[in-house]
């Protein structure tokens, strides 16, 4: 292993620690701290928080921990992750009291923290609490904090934020300033250690055993001497087997680094590979989509969309086509699943949908087309829910088959006296489930000026971080207060409006949107 190789599993040592001065301080408060209440709550909070807290944060892949005070010291709400969490956290309100006296109103925790860092944290904390603003209180009160106990540590902006640091051992370190110092050109890892043994334990031996060896021969005390030798030779093998045993040591931890150099050199080339792969996709999943300067009758009709897949691609999906001299066409779908697979039913949909617009069939034909195509390409266990549609233009009618898809769209009606209503009156099963698969239509009227919106399950059942679904109800009402939007600013405003509800939560749903408008 070359000296660069090792070098990389060497953590620089922080720079912002804690001098020898303000470590003994803190060490002699915290003895006075252990004979006060808080100090046994600040401990149970430490055992709550390194098992119960860390514990469900590791089944939910979560990181962060958060806790929020109220301006009387209590806690208001409490985070793991970015879900709030029932709590009976009250049980340690003289730890909120301390923490509300130096004016923390949040206290953010890296879900990797043990009881012990909590506990020196604190103390820290809690001796530093009237020092001088230039002393170790003036240094925690910055972005970038002390470092105390693995952790970095900062009071700033009423919040305190405990982060988990990464750092080597004062024998780690020693360890590594032997292998760089007493190698010299011939070894710079753990060869350092084995081949240091031998002449450091008799080294050793002969400075502590020799001159009593010596002197007991001087003076003809065999026994001594021969005492003196035995003890040496039992020195000299301890001495050898602790360079052995931390050589092997280090050579395991050599050993591990180079497989995990190896292994990640490997994931990282199957990760770009795969990256370029989902860009392609995406790129191609793109196309698909028409663009809403290019939808057919611009005359007739005003068109907006927007799509923004949960992954790199999704598998929501719209197309627009005109059918002929005054029809156009409408398929809004939502396939099972996300990514790759999703994206791939959508492309069998997509050429189904192409396929039929030249044979210009119906609307039944398309649906059954749709379903045997799913049936036979797609795996056992996938479907297709879809909306289709074909309007006229000429006479305003809008023919149309919901086979599944929920919401369902809704009307907008010009005639602001007229309520939002949903297209719901013509539901049939989803694809891709029965061989047989029979299809009923509806038809309607639009009159100038009608709106006709369509949505994806992403937007009405969009979770916020507390899991709350953003719902139907509130969406309508979302939609009745803006009904006088073209449909561009709708568009915008229900996005907006999405990513208002989710904004401390993972967008896990593809979010689709469609809208037209009849010309006035």
């Amino acid at each position: 292993m070359t000296q660069a190789a090792s070098q990389e599993q060497k953590s620089p040592v922080p720079t912002n620690g804690l001098g020898v001065m303000d470590s003994l301080r803190t060490r002699l408060c915290r003895l006075r701290l252990h004979r006060t209440e808080l100090w046994g709550q600040i401990r149970r909070f430490g055992s709550w928080l390194e098992s119960e807290a860390a514990g469900t944060a590791d089944r939910e892949n979560a990181s962060e921990i958060r806790v929020e005070l109220g301006a009387d010291g209590a806690v208001d709400d409490l985070r793991i992750g970015p879900r709030r969490r029932d709590h009976d956290l009250a049980r340690y309100q003289r730890l909120w009291d301390f923490l509300s006296s130096l004016g923390v109103r949040q206290v953010w925790l890296d879900a990797r923290l043990e009881r012990n860092q909590i506990e020196d944290v604190m103390a820290l904390l809690y001796c530093h609490r009237k020092a001088a603003a230039d002393g170790i209180a003036g240094r925690v009160r910055t972005p970038s904090g002390v470092h105390v106990a693995c952790t970095q540590t900062a009071l700033c902006d009423h919040t305190l934020t405990i982060r988990y640091t990464y750092c080597t051992l004062r024998f780690s370190r020693a360890v590594h300033r032997f292998e760089s110092r007493h190698a010299g050109s011939r070894f710079h890892d753990h060869r350092t250690l084995f081949y240091a043994a031998p002449r450091y334990g008799a080294l050793v031996s002969a400075v502590i055993g020799g001159p009593g060896i010596v002197v007991a021969l001087l003076h003809a005390e065999y026994v001594l001497a021969g005492i003196f030798a035995l003890s040496t030779g039992v020195l000299f093998g301890l001495t050898y087997v602790f360079f052995m045993v931390v050589g092997s040591v280090e050579y395991d931890n050599e050993e591990k680094a180079y497989n995990l150099r190896q292994a990640y050199g490997r994931l990282k080339g199957y990760t770009d590979r795969i990256q370029a792969d989902i860009e392609r996709a995406r790129t191609v999943q793109e196309t698909f989509l028409p663009a809403p300067e290019k939808m057919p009758f611009p005359r007739h009709l005003e068109w907006a969309a927007s799509f923004v897949p949960a992954a790199e691609v999704g598998g929501d999906y719209f197309d627009v086509a005109q059918l002929d001299e005054s029809k156009v066409a409408i398929l809004f779908s939502d396939v099972s699943g996300h990514g790759m697979a999703a994206a791939f039913i959508t492309a069998v949909m997509k050429t189904t949908f192409r396929a039929w617009l030249d044979d210009r069939g119906t609307l039944e034909e398309l649906a059954r087309r749709m379903n045997a195509n799913l049936l036979r390409l797609v795996p056992l266990g996938s479907f297709a829910a879809a909306f289709l549609a074909i309007y006229d233009v000429q006479v305003r009618g809008l023919v149309y088959a919901n086979c599944g898809h929920q919401p369902e769209p809704w009307c907008i009606p010009a005639d602001q006296t007229q309520p939002i209503h949903a297209l719901s009156d013509a539901r049939n099963l989803v694809m891709g489930i029965q061989e047989t698969l029979d299809v009923t239509p509806s038809c309607m009227l639009l009159r100038p000026g009608d709106t006709v919106l369509f949505v994806s399950d992403g937007i009405v059942e969009n979770p916020d971080a507390d899991g709350n679904l953003y719902g139907t109800e509130r969406f309508e009402a979302f939609v009745q207060a803006r009904r006088r939007l073209k449909p561009q600013p709708l568009v915008k405003s229900i996005c907006a409006e999405a990513d208002r509800h989710s904004r401390d939560g993972e967008q896990s749903d593809d979010r689709t949107v469609l809208v037209f408008r009849v010309a006035d």
